[in-house]
């Protein structure tokens, strides 16, 4: 059903190879007061793709002159009669319902479609996309004559409470799936934090919404610098205005323990088209946006974080106690909402909740987000111990495998990889291993152990640095021991798996490690003395006569008897 593949820059390890052997307002991004996201359009990185068939024009809903229904598709009986499930996009700043639409899209004039006028569309296929796959759509302006919104959170999420009764009425469904760009999801989540309304989302997605506030709103409002630049512009309106950090961080302690007793799954994409290292200069790419490098020059220059031009990926998290962050794509802030650029995405996300609601409903989710921690990129090992789940996890194990292949190939510009968000010195990655024990009884989670961070390494300025002992816990197993005891034994990758140049015997002094815990929380290595076997696990008597023991990747016991399987660089 899908022709469109594109890379997106995940925080999990998807690469295991090593391991295993001036300033522009949004909808304005040329300073052109008035301008619109389809003028941004750039051509893409991407494999060659094959877009859908344009879908049919969208129809205005009989009683709101803002509101558009996609065709139903012919897997449905009807409109109200479907298996599938039903779509809402809500638009960001300055647009329109047709930010979704281009042009074979549009309504039959005259009615406005985009900045262009009747029948011009926006050039984006996400609509197209969303119909061949099956699904039904609903899209709305938050502006009731369809042109540029620019008002205020309060007074779109208003508009939004206005189309839900007509939305669910239409389909008749309870729930739907919300899709958001930028501040739409602002506008959204205030009109769900409501009783009213706080039950009709199956899931949010949201793409680019500065959950955190916003930089360039922040300078833009409470500088003179900023301040006569947006005059200027045209950008001091009240929909920019509200981006501001503080005013979101007021909203966000309103709707976060909302959302978090409502369980209501969000899930965050943020873009990235600018970033600069003490190293790294910002791309060409970068320089050629309007905002990108005033962006950077505010949140911290060489340690800015990654930017969509608009919007940092930091200022679009959530809370990972209700959300979950998909990534980062490598694109700018308006492209983020192309179906080219962010579909798969989001037909991923929606069949798998529908498979987990309606063909697998044992299936719960029980974590998410590396237990708040990005930098738990995998969950490498786990045991059933005492009535409770233990996982242990692997840390930036992607950035790892880069690093690895680019010190064992001898090929430096391997790392940073071109994907991701690495740490451009491997020496700073965030590497001290977990283990995180689950109680079934309370759905909660607890961090029982963390590698400590004592192991001295030189960095690439030649600055002495610490680093993890322990870079993940590969193998937990519960082993019965003489007199009746039961301990959970946990295998630990050592750091040396990445830090030791030339994986040969002899070179790391750090070798794996077991620890041992008969209650869960309290974590002793097993002894390490030279002479023995654990001591020697890294030098020639038990290492292969050429590389290196650096894990103990799986256990097991079998009469009496614990087995241990090694990994050698």
């Amino acid at each position: 059903m899908l022709s469109s593949v594109f890379f997106h820059k995940f925080r999990f390890g998807v690469l295991g190879l090593a391991l295993l052997g001036l300033v522009a307002l949004p909808g304005s991004p040329h300073g052109r007061p008035g301008a619109h996201p389809e003028s941004t359009l750039k051509p893409m990185a991407t494999p060659a793709q094959t877009p859908p068939p344009s879908a049919p024009q969208v129809t205005q809903d009989s009683l709101l002159p803002n509101l558009f229904y996609g065709a139903t598709p012919s897997i449905c009986a009807s409109i109200k009669e479907c298996p599938t499930p039903v779509l809402v996009f809500v638009h960001g700043l300055s647009g329109s319902y047709a930010d979704w639409l281009e042009s074979a899209n549009c309504p039959l004039s005259p009615i406005p479609c985009g900045p262009k006028g009747p029948g011009a569309g926006t050039g984006n296929d996400m609509y197209d996309y969303a119909y061949a796959a099956g699904f039904r759509t609903a899209f709305m302006s938050l502006s009731t004559n369809n042109e540029a919104n620019n008002a205020t959170i309060q007074a779109n999420a208003a508009v939004l409470e206005t189309v839900f009764p007509e939305i669910l009425q239409t389909f008749g469904v309870s729930k739907v799936y919300f899709i958001c760009h930028s501040k739409g999801g602002l506008d959204l989540q205030m009109a769900l934090a409501t009783p009213q309304w706080l039950g009709i989302a199956s899931a949010v997605l949201t793409f680019g919404t500065p959950n955190q506030g916003d930089a360039l709103a922040d300078w833009i409002f409470l500088t003179p610098q900023g301040q006569t630049a947006g005059q200027a512009l045209g950008l001091l309106t009240p929909g920019v205005q509200a981006l501001e950090t503080a005013n979101v961080e007021q909203f966000r302690t309103q709707w976060d323990p909302i959302f978090e007793n409502a369980q209501i799954p969000f899930y965050t994409v943020a873009g990235d088209v600018c970033s600069e290292t003490t190293k790294t200069p910002p791309t060409t790419a970068c320089k050629a946006t309007a905002t990108g490098l005033l962006l950077l020059s505010l949140t911290g220059g060489t340690s800015a974080p990654p930017d969509d031009e608009l919007v940092t990926e930091p200022e679009t998290y959530l809370p990972s106690s209700y959300a979950m962050d998909l990534g980062v794509e490598l694109v700018d802030h308006y492209q983020l909402r192309l179906g080219d650029s962010s579909f798969t995405m989001i037909y991923a996300r929606v069949m798998a909740q529908e498979s987990q609601q309606n063909g697998q409903p044992g299936l719960t989710r029980v974590a998410t987000n590396g237990f708040g921690d990005q930098a738990n990129t995998e969950a490498w090992s786990m045991a059933w111990f005492n009535g409770q789940l233990y996982v242990g996890t692997g840390r930036e194990v992607y950035c790892m495998t880069w690093a690895d292949a680019a010190i064992q190939g001898g090929l430096p510009g391997l790392y940073p990889p071109p994907i991701g968000d690495c740490n451009p010195d491997y020496h700073l990655l965030p590497l001290q291993a977990e283990i995180w024990q689950y109680t079934p009884q309370t759905g909660t989670w607890l961090r029982v152990f963390q590698s400590p961070n004592n192991i001295p390494i030189i960095d690439n300025v030649g600055a002495s640095v610490m680093t993890a002992r322990d870079v993940g816990v590969r193998s937990l197993t519960v082993v019965n021991e003489p007199g009746g005891v039961t301990a959970l034994y946990a295998g630990t990758v050592t750091s040396g798996a990445i830090f030791e140049t030339n994986h040969t015997v002899g070179n790391w002094a750090y070798p794996p490690r077991i620890l041992r815990s008969t209650d869960g929380v309290t974590w002793t290595p097993l002894p390490q003395d030279p002479g023995t076997f654990l001591g020697d696990l890294s030098t020639t008597s038990e290492s292969d006569q050429t590389y290196q023991n650096f894990g103990i990747r799986s256990g097991g016991q079998l009469n009496g008897v614990l087995y241990l399987r090694g990994w050698a660089g």
